[in-house]
């Protein structure tokens, strides 16, 4: 490919991402605007109380919950509305500052698929990739939204990125500390998308286990026991949140129900999630 043809290349590239990010300018003024509106309403309402009353995390406030008069329930740990009151105390606007929060991570997400994708790959179908995940629906319609999933989606990413270079040999203490934030914003708001990286680590640990299996299975915890120490204290916060969120949520209606485990244990949940 000619000088030429690759700046025409990387031009039409940089068009086609900032067309779609044009896309999720739509309905930009609009608080009900997108999908799950009660969410994005009470998660407006929750970033309002905290510039008007203080940042409390473990003390969510609203008028309502999914349009049901109780107390509001602590579902996950606040951190996209907290940063986005701090960020609207100085822009004055909480509507547009969220959602430019939003739009910010899912730039970030980008550039973390890119990275994944040239890990697995090569540079010409890491380039795909991006553009697959920047026009693909969902992408579309949340990424925008004032929902604290898009944050959660690029930390659980970059998350998956370091588990891969750690794989190829190529990790720091940068990146495992990194790892270890990454994972615990994404267990303390969305547990489930931390999934893959576990995922990940445990193909390349059965990919490992070969006979005599006790010794190799010793061997490898102690060639990864940084890697699987961290895990492990992500997975330990993860169970001490959920035991937070019960003792916060004891005088709402249904919370113990809303933060069942039961759903564990049904094969259909995890035959929704391969699909």
């Amino acid at each position: 490919m000619s000088m030429r043809t690759s700046k025409v290349y990387l031009f039409f590239l940089l068009v086609l991402l900032l067309f779609s990010f044009l896309i999720r300018l739509i309905g930009w003024d609009d608080p009900s605007f997108g999908h799950h509106i009660f969410r994005q309403l009470y998660t407006l309402n929750n970033i309002e109380n905290y510039m008007r009353e203080g940042i409390k995390l473990l003390e969510p406030s609203g008028y309502y919950f999914f349009g049901w008069e109780q107390s509001p329930l602590l579902i996950e740990f606040p951190i996209y509305q907290a940063l986005s009151a701090w960020i609207s105390g100085f822009t004055k606007t909480i509507l547009s500052t969220s959602r430019s929060i939003n739009l910010f991570f899912s730039l970030l997400t980008l550039l973390v698929v890119f990275q994944i994708a040239i890990t697995q790959f090569n540079r010409e179908t890491a380039i795909y990739s991006i553009l697959f995940f920047a026009f693909s629906p969902l992408n579309l319609i949340y990424q925008s939204a004032v929902l604290f999933d898009i944050s959660t989606v690029f930390f659980a990413s970059l998350s998956y990125w370091i588990v891969a270079r750690y794989i190829q040999g190529k990790c720091s203490k940068t990146l495992l500390f990194i790892f270890l934030f990454a994972g615990l914003y994404s267990v303390l708001t969305k547990p489930l998308y931390f999934l893959p990286a576990g995922v990940l680590i445990a193909t390349h640990f059965i990919q490992q286990w070969k006979r005599p299996r006790t010794k190799n299975l010793l061997d490898y915890f102690i060639r990864h026991q940084k890697i699987i120490g961290l895990f492990v204290l992500i997975i330990l916060v993860m169970f001490l949140w959920v035991e937070v969120q019960k003792q916060v949520n004891s005088s709402s209606y249904n919370a113990l129900e809303y933060l069942s485990l039961q759903h564990l244990y049904d094969l259909i949940f995890y035959a929704r999630i391969l699909f």
